[in-house]
Formats: C-alpha cells, structure tokens, sequence
C-alpha cells in the first residue's frame, strides 16, 4: 500500500472541504468565532472632539501672549463632564471647565491641563501660550468611519469584541462552528469509564482530539468506538458523514 506524506493527506482532504455557511449570533457569543464578512467602522471612534484631560477648553489666540510675567485670565462659563456636552459657546477671554473624555465645547480649539494653571470657581489663569489643537483628540483620531477593522475569516479575539461593541454590533455575521466527528478504532479500546477488561485499554484519543478540536474552535461530536474490522468502521464513517461537516 502507498504512504502519503503529511502534506498530500492533507492536500487530498483540502480538495473536499467546503466553506462553511454564516449564521448571524449576538455579540456576547462571538469570541472564539470567525468572522464571516470584513468589520468596517459604521462611525468615527471617538465620534466627537474630546479632551484627553482634566483642564480647560479655550480660544488659542487668548493666550497666545501668556507667560509667567504676563499672566492671562479667563473667565469660566461652564463645567462639562464625561458624558455631558456644552451649552455655550466659548468666546473671546472665556474658558470652559472640561473634564477626562468630555466633548470640546463649541468656540474653543485648545485645552490646557489644570496642573498647568491657576483657577477659582470662576476664573482659570493660564502662564503659557498653547497651538491650535493642542491637547484635543480629533473625532475619528482612533478610527474612522468606513475603515476595514477587521478582514473576513478572522477569529474574534477579546480585543476585537471590543471592537465590535464600539461599533454597536450586537449581532454578528461568523462561520458556523464545523462538526466533526471522532471515529475511535480499536477491538482493544473500552470507554472510559468501564470497568477494564483483561487485554483492554480505555479510549484516551478520543479526549485528547476533543481537547484540539476545541481549540481550534470546533465542535467535536463523539462517534464511539468501532472495532476492527471493516465492517464496523465503514458503519461508522457512514453515520459520521450524515451528522458532521
């Protein structure tokens, strides 16, 4: 009988498999699982201008003189925290209070960190010019809108979970998990469990290719044990064939 290498078993296998179909599962049942369509971005992450600091939100051109001999202040109009948005316009010799993730208030292009100034309930003092932009994360800066985030036939890891809950993807489109099924072959072989008779050995494979098959994300489907003769495995591999991939 001719042996096959390694690589033409497995190519000879490779010409017979099929891709799986797609199902549509929630988020919450994803990791682990393929995805079956390419993830593009549905929006800008973040979706708006945000301050990446505790300070305040102002006009660059106010400040653009400041210095620690030449002070400027600026009046505060409002506080806005994470989650909240502003209700006023900064103008001219303004600020606005921002806090950690807070969207940048109409008005103002810069935000100073409040360690780097001075500041009352109603007064913040600035001892230093900023640029335009400075300390402002851009809506879209992590990721923007219509960009590929993930190719098709990627396994969904934590990180993308978290991914496609940014994208508000409570459902999503995967592969379904392939069925396969182990055939143990061996007169010798008894389940585990049994009481072992003389000349008998328990059925070990079959937990140690459960075990990889798991970890390579499918579903392993116990056949039973066929004993050694012809008969018994063709049986076998004919009720497999009807109930796995």
């Amino acid at each position: 009988m001719e042996q096959l290498s390694y690589i033409e078993a497995r190519d000879l296998l490779l010409e017979y498999v099929n891709t799986m179909p797609e199902e549509r599962v929630p988020l919450a049942d994803c990791f682990g699982r393929v995805l079956a369509k390419a993830l593009a971005a549905a929006e800008d992450v973040p979706p708006f201008d945000r301050s990446p600091y505790d300070g305040y939100a102002f006009r660059a051109q106010d400040a653009i003189n400041a210095s620690q001999d030449n002070p400027v202040t600026l009046r505060i109009l409002e506080e806005i925290p994470a989650g909240g948005v502003s209700h006023v316009p900064v103008t001219e010799n303004t600020a606005v209070k921002v806090l950690t993730g807070a969207p940048i208030p109409s008005g103002a292009d810069a935000v100073v960190m409040f360690e780097k100034t001075r500041f009352t309930e109603t007064e913040v003092t600035l001892f230093a010019p900023v640029k335009p932009g400075e300390n402002i994360v851009t809506a879209g800066e992590d990721v923007k809108k219509g960009a590929v985030l993930a190719e098709a036939g990627t396994v969904i890891d934590p990180g993308l979970m978290g991914t496609l809950a940014s994208q508000n993807s409570l459902f999503t489109d995967v592969y379904r998990i392939p069925k396969v099924g182990i055939i143990s072959t061996g007169s010798e072989l008894m389940p585990v469990g049994s009481e072992l008779s003389p000349g008998k050995i328990y059925d070990s494979n079959q937990y140690t290719l459960s075990a990889a098959l798991k970890k390579e994300g499918c579903m392993p489907i116990p056949m039973g044990i066929a004993k050694d003769n012809p008969e018994a495995i063709a049986a076998a591999i004919e009720k497999a064939l009807d109930t796995c991939d």
